[in-house]
């Protein structure tokens, strides 16, 4: 066998276009996590097949590990993989990488959430994620799984040495590279295809390497299910995509409510309200209680309007066709709210 880079060579010397470009390094994560190594090759025809041990061992094959990417759940301990990858005639090694499961964890948290109230079929949905780092990394990924057929629009991250562009799929992937790398926090935009339904799932992988380790963890929750949102705003009680003065009136009661001299813009469900809601004016100042089903008004989800959340309410309602007043509003799923004011 050759030397190549770290790479071994079998049967053949290296030749132009068939190549290991990268191979995950030595991996921690917190003990009972899962841990994600991944190879990628340049190559025509290409056949991967993942091993346990070192380099060259070929006594302890994985049954069902021949993709690029190879997923070990519940790690405990230390344990090395490595994976071959062959191309006709010729086959090439990747170095071992060593997979630790560590008590003390891997000194990075990471979360993701629903940026709005749910996915709109044939629009858009805004997933929020961010990591706190407990250690100084020299380099941090982000990895996002997406569901099948969504797409990359667009993201508010700052300082990302890599990032997404717009239309990509599968995959989404971020980096940042310094001596000391910020805890990122940031808004992806997705596009949902039309056909979308149910509760689509995303899962996040956050990276960090420090002294030549990557520490990996899932961000919370794993798997993030995404909800369909709501293609009308509980506003509009005639349900016309346009928001009145008698609807913005109703979301002006709601926000005045009062428990004794105190503003508290509290509501609860009532399904015998014209919209679903009725003013809370039992519930004391500073006291949250969120209905199962929030008020699309209430994009903070306090069981409360507040002034900025009124505000909002208003710019639908002003919404104008030229010198006309028209109210009109659609939902998208990637605003604050999850609509955008005007017509489609």
């Amino acid at each position: 066998m050759l030397a190549n880079g770290g790479r071994d060579m079998i049967s053949a010397p290296a030749t132009t276009g068939f190549d290991i470009r990268f191979a995950t390094g030595d991996v921690m994560v917190a003990a009972g996590s899962v841990a994600t190594l991944r190879v990628e090759a340049l190559g025509d025809g290409l056949v991967y097949q993942w091993f346990e041990g070192q380099r060259g061992d070929v006594s302890k094959p994985l049954a069902g590990q021949t993709k690029t990417v190879f997923s070990l759940s519940s790690v405990q301990g230390t344990r090395s993989f490595w994976v071959r990858v062959t191309s006709g005639a010729r086959s090439l090694d990747s170095r071992a990488m060593t997979v630790t499961g560590s008590a003390t964890g891997p000194q990075i948290s990471a979360r993701q959430e629903v940026g709005s109230f749910g996915y709109i079929p044939g629009g858009r949905v805004a997933i929020k994620v961010g990591a706190e780092l407990a250690a100084a990394f020299s380099q941090l990924d982000f990895s996002i799984l997406l569901p099948t057929d969504w797409s990359f629009v667009s993201d508010d991250s700052q300082r990302a040495t890599h990032r997404p562009v717009a239309g990509d799929r599968g995959i989404l992937e971020w980096t940042w590279s310094s001596p000391a790398v910020p805890a990122p926090s940031f808004n992806v935009v997705l596009a949902v295809p039309s056909g979308t339904s149910g509760m689509p799932s995303l899962t996040t992988m956050v990276s960090g390497l420090r002294d030549g380790v990557t520490h990996q963890v899932l961000a919370r929750s794993d798997p993030l299910f995404v909800p369909a949102g709501p293609t009308f705003h509980s506003a509009d009680v005639d349900r016309n995509s346009r928001i009145n003065l008698v609807e913005l009136t109703r979301v002006i009661e709601l926000y005045g409510t009062r428990s004794v001299q105190v503003r508290t813009g509290a509501y609860r469900a009532d399904v015998t309200g014209e919209d679903g809601f009725a003013p809370d004016v039992n519930r004391v100042s500073g006291v949250t209680a969120v209905p199962t089903i929030p008020h699309t008004a209430d994009f903070n989800r306090d069981g409360c309007i507040n002034l900025l959340e009124l505000t909002r309410v208003i710019e639908l309602y002003n919404q104008r066709s030229g010198a006309v007043r028209t109210g009109a509003y659609f939902a998208r799923g990637d605003t604050e709210d999850g609509f955008v004011p005007g017509s489609k």
